[in-house]
């Protein structure tokens, strides 16, 4: 499953749509505090991050995913103007990272090979 953190509708709407083509279960939360609890009742294998998103902190979201069972991929997206916060992401161990625009050209065609759990 997909943990997509997103408070935008229309980035969220892009994102369900190409997942739900491919009938990947995905699960939209508009807030860390949401997804937290998600990340407890559900096994996740991707976690996509808007840094945009409100209140959100990368480093402590890359803390919580390296607690479970098996940690699942993290790919963040956000402001190609937002240097220092798409370096943050990297620096802090997302798998991914790219301006909105790079997200949005290739996520349709890299959602499901995200979406596969991690080989052991």
């Amino acid at each position: 499953m997909i943990l997509l953190i997103s408070d935008d509708l229309l980035d969220a709407s892009k994102t369900t749509g190409s997942a739900r083509a491919g009938a990947i279960p995905i699960m939209q939360c508009k807030s860390l505090t949401v997804a937290i609890l998600r990340l407890k009742q559900n096994e996740i294998t991707c976690c996509i991050a808007d840094l945009q998103c409100p209140g959100l902190d990368v480093e402590g979201l890359i803390a919580l995913l390296a607690e479970q069972k098996k940690k699942p991929r993290v790919i963040a997206y956000g402001s190609h103007v937002d240097a220092a916060l798409l370096s943050a992401a990297r620096k802090a161990g997302c798998d991914e990272v790219m301006p909105r625009s790079q997200f949005f050209e290739e996520m349709p065609a890299k959602i499901a090979e995200w979406a596969k759990p991690r080989a052991a």
